[in-house]
């Protein structure tokens, strides 16, 4: 079975070894010459899993302006980067196509099925952990799962089940017919710790160890969670302050991504995470002012 996959990020990168690994035909989808250049000088996708054990995969390597049909597709490049993303190889979808975007933040996906009506899309939510030390040379950080969902209308669950191996030894992946509920819960923790992390130059573990750090997250967790109860919104069955400890604790030695993109002086996910958020509460008339100052300081950062 074919499986392209758009964005070689880490997760990207990560997806294309493990389905590799279960015996899938993958081809990764470079943004220009350059990259493809940089790929081909050793056409291997470096995999280093959690035991520091080294390994190899060889998915073949494409360009968007490539002519070959795309029947099932990973997207799992930034946030901001879909839309462009999607309008590099829409010549090459076919009708009924299936696209799984596998990303952080909120709002793209309901741009996606409204732009790809003839398409099956589906939305994806992961906690599994992946860096990558240089270009297609990732490193595991992390053993999560991975949530899909149904996000168009005309499709069905069990459309999905058929489209991935049976096996797949490295990912953890489950079926839900609520893809929002895992979307808003990963949106949730990402937009209290991602950007304190990056204001505070801290790995993640320092939110829940440093009392002046936990008391910011409390401030941040309490504005989403009210967001989240005036679009009647689920969560948590108890409170978004007590998993977002528990991610920080779970995840303590890591920088999260927004903290490497600010680091980097690249650009953030801010508008697709607590940008998001903040257009809710706009919606609703609520006031979230310390939404509001983390998405204005992270916005200040230099970027590229």
């Amino acid at each position: 079975m074919q499986w392209h996959i758009l964005g070689a990020g880490a997760i990207g990168c990560l997806w294309a070894h493990c389905l590799i690994k279960a015996k899938q035909d993958v081809r990764i989808i470079l943004r220009n010459e350059v990259h493809l250049h940089t790929y081909k000088a050793t056409s291997r996708l470096h995999y280093t899993d959690m035991d520091a054990r080294k390994s190899h995969s060889f998915p073949q390597a494409e360009l968007p302006s490539d002519a070959a049909p795309i029947t099932r597709l990973f997207i799992t490049t930034k946030a901001f980067s879909t839309q462009d993303a999607i309008d590099s190889i829409r010549h090459r979808l076919v009708d009924n196509a299936h696209i799984v975007l596998l990303q952080n933040g909120m709002g793209q996906h309901e741009q996606v099925c409204n732009q790809l009506p003839h398409c099956h899309v589906w939305g994806a939510s992961s906690t599994d952990g992946a860096y990558l030390t240089s270009p297609f040379h990732v490193t595991r950080a992390g053993k999560g799962e991975t949530i899909i969902g149904l996000l168009s209308r005309y499709n069905k669950l069990s459309d999905f089940p058929l489209l991935l191996p049976e096996k797949m030894d490295d990912l953890t992946v489950h079926l839900t017919q609520n893809i929002s509920l895992y979307l808003w819960r990963k949106l949730a923790i990402n937009a209290a710790i991602n950007p304190l992390t990056a204001l505070l130059d801290c790995r993640n573990g320092a939110l829940s160890s440093v009392p002046a750090y936990r008391q910011k997250v409390s401030i941040i967790c309490k504005e989403i969670e009210a967001i989240a109860e005036s679009l009647h919104q689920p969560l948590f069955e108890d409170s978004l302050e007590k998993h977002v400890f528990s991610v920080a604790e779970l995840t303590a030695n890591n920088f999260s991504s927004m903290h490497q993109d600010v680091t980097h002086k690249r650009k953030t996910e801010i508008d697709y995470i607590n940008g998001f958020i903040q257009a809710q509460s706009a919606l609703k008339g609520l006031d979230t002012p310390f939404n509001k100052q983390l998405i204005t300081s992270i916005q200040a950062k230099p970027h590229s």
